[in-house]
Order: structure tokens, then C-alpha cells, then sequence
């Protein structure tokens, strides 16, 4: 079992990362994943000798979650078409030649232990179910699952296709491989015919198939808001005038009765008999609101704006948010929910870079991580603001009370407000970088635009299929180049760094350029520790990119003393006399430094004497502010 899924979750992980490279060749990356399918099962059962289905059960489920966002994205409707087509086929076959592989004679021959059989797995799904829920809502954070619920779940534990190919999968020289077979399809056949056909009935004996009363509610919200609509394109419609008038008029009274009804009874929920409360209809709006924010960002993806790692972190984010919805929390869009993947990356970089030979591969990577924020922060900007005018919407077709309204609009309107600064930020501090971004985001605008005129003239006939393929071909090509993150424009050089640093000022450009090749170039994200308050180090810092705190503790109270930008330095007074760190210092925005050591500097502060001024200057004015560091605020 364990071999097979480790065979499997290889696999899945490597064609994952092939059907990435393949890049919109829906053919290719469909017959890729059929060949997972049958490389996963042979690899693991033929010459491993190790489970052949657990293999490609993982295999499916790696390609499913991690693999989903290598898929591109105009593929996955044929992918999905063909596998939902395929698995009708695959069922249809494996029933086929389980019939073809047994003698009926043998059913009739069996019959008491089929009927065993079929007893033993109602009994051991109800000791699984009836047993293990109790146990489980004792757990913290559980949602709890009614006994109707329990009931149903139980019923409606149905055998099938995995269970004979388990069956089939068996060597034919062992003896008792027919009486299996025979008794893994009587019992499958039993549960699709008991159990599938009577599941219905025994909901609506439980009444689990009754609308609850915020069901209900849904329901007229959304029959009010389809209608509404029905009637604004109905006047598009008309302006073709193919329809006359009376038909028109007719058609629209008939309409409008229907929202004048269906506006009674959105009145009625909330203030007749059937009062649904506050909270629940807040609950339904804010859960409204998360699955247009989660439409958006698939959009993005697919139009190549959001890459897969941010995907996977919001859409996470999002689950989560429905999970706290759901147990009645409150919903927090402002705090990020990183996915397990993003966490264990960013634990293992940053662990394996504290090793100075790797210092570069965890610059490179915190570079990636500030490009990201950027991306991530325009995401959430324009999807907020999506949701912001949906809100509106709903609150001006009266399909959700003012109130309820509101609390979504505040909601959303802090995360509006919240992504756009972080953007202003990173705009701020890396303007080459944002600039380059923007132009491609246009330009992949623009060629998406061309290519969706092509195929129009194409299907109008207005071109050939020929120019079409040309076409097609160049704008791909050209979309592949735009998917990667313009990473390089924030490693600026250290030359180009130091001149941002105005006490550098006078060094002739071939020192600049010693000095440059003698220092490290560090790349720190918000809230990260640079330097902490009694530590040992004798480096100077400089402030090539972005913004710190600069701050030290005083009787257990953390006293704000400095907020430096770029072209700041910081570490002079460990530098010039060496001794313990005097203050902790935080990076409070996106930054990148510059890291001089003190055997480094020291040797050119002789040919460079208003360098040492500006850090002896530097070294007295700090000593002053730390010794009257208890006039300062204490930090929030």
C-alpha cells in the first residue's frame, strides 16, 4: 500500500512538472495524463511488485492538486471532458470483463456467502460511521454531522469499479480468485441496487431533501436576481425588433409580477414569521462574496496575470475563510493563510540559507517571494474590487438587506484599501520592477485581445485556418516568454546599489567597484529580523531598497528610535567600536542591503576620510538617541 503510493506521488509530482513544460498542447497534455494512469500502475505492480491501484489512486491525486495549475489553462475543459467520457468507458469495460470472467452458476453456488458478505459490509460501515462521528465532534473546530446525515452517509457507502479491478488485479494461479470475484460483484451489484435505488427515499423519509430556511432564502435571491436579469436582456433583445411590441409587454408584465413576489417573500425572511437572523444572512453574502473573489483569481490565473503559487495560497486562504464562515467566525480576508507547501518551501530556504555558500540561492528566493507580494496584492486589489461592485449590485436589486450588505462592503473595502498599499509600497521602493510588470500585463492584454479577433474572423470565415495556426503559433509563443516573474529588474548590482547610498558619494567608481565585489547582497521581507538587540556582528548595513524599524528595549518596553530608508546606513556603531548590538532592527517594508564587514570597510576608511566622518557622525548621533531612548513611544 505504502509502496504503491510512493510510486504513485513520484510520478504524479515528475509528469506534472512535463506537462508544465508543455505549455497549451491540448493533446499532448491529455495523452500525458493518460500515460501517468498506465505508467503509474505497471511501474508499481509489474516490476516493483508493489500496489498498482494505490499508485495510480496517488498518482491522480498529486496530478489533481499540485499538478491542476500545470495544466494550462484552455486544456482543462478538454481534460475534464475527456476524462469524465473516459471513466464512463472504463467502468462500462471493467463490468464487461468481470462478466466475461465469471461463470453465473458460480453466483448461485455462493449464495450464502454472498449474503455474508453483504451483511458484513452493512455492519461494518455502520460500527465505522456510528462509532468514530462521536469521537470526532469531540475534536475542537469540527463541524457537527446530524444523525440524519450519519444515517444517509452510512446508506450510501457504495462499492464499485476500485474494488473488482482490485479483484482482477489478483495472479491467476491463486485458487480461491474466482470466489472473490464472485463475491466483490454480488456484493457491488447489491449496494448499486439496495442501497443506490432506495438512497432517495431514505432521504426524503430523514427530510434532509427540504430546503432549510436559509436554502429558502438562497433560492429567492437567486430566482429575484435571474429575473432581473432576464428582463434587462429582454430589452437588449428587443432592440433587434424581431419582437413586437404586445408580446414584449406581455412577457415583461409577467416577469415583473414575478419580482414583485419574489420581493414580498425576501421582505417576508426578513421581517415576517420566517425571520432568518442577521447573522445568517450576512453569512450567505460574505459566502457570495468569497466565491466571486475565488472566480476572480481563476480568471487572473488564466489569463496568466496570477502565477500557480499565488493560486494555490488564495484559493487556500479562501477555504479556510468558508471553513470559519462556516463555524460561525468571523471572516478575516486580511490575514494570509499560506498553503502547506508555501510554508515547507519557506521553512527549508531559509533554513539551508543561513549556510554563507547559499547566501545568494536565499537572496534569489526572497526576490521571487517580493515579486510575488506585488502579484498577490494586485490579485486581491482588483478581485476586492470586483466583489465591492457585485455587492453594490446586489444592494440596488434588493436581493440582500442594506445591513447585511454593508458588513461585506466594509469587509472588502479594508482589504481594497490594504492591497492597494502594499502595491503603493512596492511602486515606491521598486518602480523598474513594477514598471516592466505593468507592460507586460498590458501587452498580454493587447495579444490576448488579437487572438480572440483571429478566432472569430476564423470562424466567420473571414481568414483561413492556415493564418489562423500562423497566428496562433506567434501569439503563444509570445504569451509562453510573458509567464515567468521579471525577477532579474530587482537585483540591482551592488555598483548601482552603493551609488543609491549618498555617503559613497566621493569614492572614485574603481573603489566602488573594489568595495562592491567585497560585499554581500541581502534581500529582507516585511517583518523579518535584520539585526537583533545584544547579538555580536561587526557589519555595517546599507539601505540600498525599501525601509526598517530601528528600535531597542527599555525596562521590558520596546521604545521606537528609528524609521531609515533608502540610502540610510545602519551597524556603525558595532563597526567602528566593536561591542553587542544596541538595538533591533526590522525590515518594514520589501528591502534589499548591502552587508560590509568590518575587516572589509576598515582598509578603504583610510583613503576615504569624509567616509569615516559620515560614520563617526552617524556613531555620535545614535549614542545620543540611545541614551535618551526613554523619551520615546513605546512600539504598538
Amino acid at each position: 500500500f505504502m509502496g504503491g503510493v510512493a510510486v504513485g506521488t513520484f510520478l504524479g509530482l515528475l509528469f506534472s512538472k512535463i506537462i508544465e513544460i508543455v505549455d497549451n498542447d491540448r493533446l499532448v497534455e491529455v495523452t500525458l495524463t493518460t500515460i501517468l494512469a498506465h505508467t503509474a500502475f505497471l511501474t508499481a505492480e509489474h516490476f516493483l511488485h508493489v500496489s498498482g491501484v494505490m499508485a495510480t489512486v496517488a498518482a491522480g491525486l498529486v496530478l489533481g492538486s499540485y499538478g491542476k495549475t500545470k495544466i494550462s489553462p484552455p486544456v482543462h475543459k478538454h481534460m475534464e471532458t475527456f476524462w469524465e467520457y473516459f471513466a464512463f468507458v472504463c467502468n462500462s469495460l471493467i463490468f464487461l470483463l468481470v462478466g466475461l470472467s465469471i461463470d453465473p452458476s458460480l453466483f448461485l453456488a455462493n449464495y450464502q456467502a454472498i449474503l455474508w458478505g453483504a451483511v458484513a459490509i452493512l455492519v461494518a460501515r455502520s460500527a465505522a460511521i456510528y462509532s468514530l462521528f462521536p469521537v470526532v465532534h469531540r475534536l475542537e473546530g469540527v463541524e457537527r454531522v446530524s444523525g440524519a446525515f450519519q444515517t444517509v452517509i452510512f446508506w450510501g457507502g457504495l462499492r464499485g469499479a476500485l474494488a473488482i479491478v482490485m479483484a482482477l488485479s489478483l495472479p491467476p494461479e491463486l485458487e480461491q480468485k474466482s470466489f472473490i470475484l464472485v463475491l466483490t460483484l454480488a456484493v457491488v451489484l447489491f449496494t448499486l441496487l439496495v442501497n443506490g435505488l432506495t438512497i432517495k427515499p431514505l432521504m426524503t423519509a430523514l427530510g434532509l431533501d427540504k430546503y432549510s430556511l436559509k436554502e429558502s432564502y438562497e433560492r429567492s435571491q437567486a430566482k429575484l436576481l435571474a429575473t432581473q436579469d432576464a428582463v434587462q436582456e429582454m430589452d437588449a433583445f428587443s432592440h433587434q425588433g424581431a419582437i413586437q411590441a404586445n408580446v414584449l409587454d406581455a412577457r415583461k408584465r409577467a416577469y415583473q409580477e414575478t419580482i414583485e413576489s419574489l420581493t414580498e417573500a425576501l421582505d417576508e425572511f426578513r421581517h415576517g414569521d420566517m425571520l432568518l437572523e442577521f447573522k445568517d444572512e450576512s453569512e450567505i453574502v460574505l459566502r457570495h462574496c468569497l466565491m466571486i473573489e475565488k472566480k476572480q483569481y481563476e480568471k487572473l490565473f488564466e489569463e496568466g496575470s496570477l502565477h500557480e503559487d499565488n493560486l494555490r495560497d488564495l484559493d487556500h486562504h479562501i477555504e479556510i475563510e468558508l471553513d470559519r464562515l462556516k463555524e460561525g467566525q468571523e471572516v478575516n480576508p486580511l490575514k494570509e493563510n499560506p498553503s502547506l507547501f508555501g510554508r515547507l518551501e519557506e521553512l527549508v530556504l531559509c533554513n539551508v540559507g543561513k549556510l554563507f555558500f547559499l547566501t545568494p540561492l536565499l537572496r534569489r528566493y526572497k526576490t521571487r517571494k517580493i515579486a510575488a507580494r506585488y502579484e498577490m496584492a494586485r490579485a486581491r486589489y482588483i478581485a476586492s474590487d470586483v466583489v465591492l461592485q457585485e455587492n453594490e449590485k446586489m444592494g440596488r436589486q434588493g436581493t440582500v438587506s442594506s445591513e447585511a450588505g454593508q458588513k461585506a462592503k466594509e469587509i472588502y473595502q479594508e482589504l481594497h484599501d490594504n492591497a492597494q498599499l502594499r502595491m503603493d509600497t512596492i511602486r515606491a521602493e521598486f518602480p523598474e520592477y513594477v514598471e516592466k510588470v505593468e507592460g507586460t500585463i498590458l501587452e498580454r492584454f493587447c495579444l490576448s485581445t488579437e487572438l480572440e479577433t483571429f478566432q472569430n474572423l476564423c470562424s466567420q470565415g473571414a481568414i483561413s485556418e492556415k493564418v489562423m495556426a500562423e497566428m496562433q503559433e506567434q501569439i503563444d509563443y509570445q504569451l509562453h516568454r510573458m509567464r515567468t516573474r521579471p525577477v532579474e529588474e530587482l537585483l540591482m548590482p551592488p555598483v548601482q546599489l552603493m551609488q543609491q547610498v549618498p555617503c559613497f558619494n566621493e569614492l572614485k567608481e574603481d573603489d566602488l567597484v573594489r568595495l562592491a565585489s567585497h560585499l554581500n547582497a541581502l534581500s529582507f521581507l516585511p517583518g523579518e529580523e535584520i539585526v537583533r538587540e545584544g547579538a555580536h556582528g561587526d557589519s555595517l548595513f546599507l539601505i540600498g531598497r525599501g525601509q526598517v524599524d530601528v528600535s531597542r528595549t527599555v525596562q521590558d518596553k520596546r521604545i521606537h528610535m528609528a524609521h531609515l530608508k533608502a540610502g540610510d546606513f545602519f551597524g556603525e556603531i558595532a563597526l567602528l567600536h566593536p561591542q553587542p548590538r544596541i538595538a533591533t532592527v526590522q525590515a518594514a517594508t520589501p528591502c534589499t542591503l548591502l552587508e560590509l564587514s568590518r575587516g572589509r570597510l576598515l582598509p578603504y576608511l583610510k583613503n576615504a576620510p569624509h567616509l569615516r566622518k559620515v560614520l563617526e557622525n552617524a556613531y555620535q548621533n545614535r549614542i545620543q538617541k540611545t541614551e535618551s531612548a526613554s523619551d520615546f513611544t513605546p512600539l504598538k
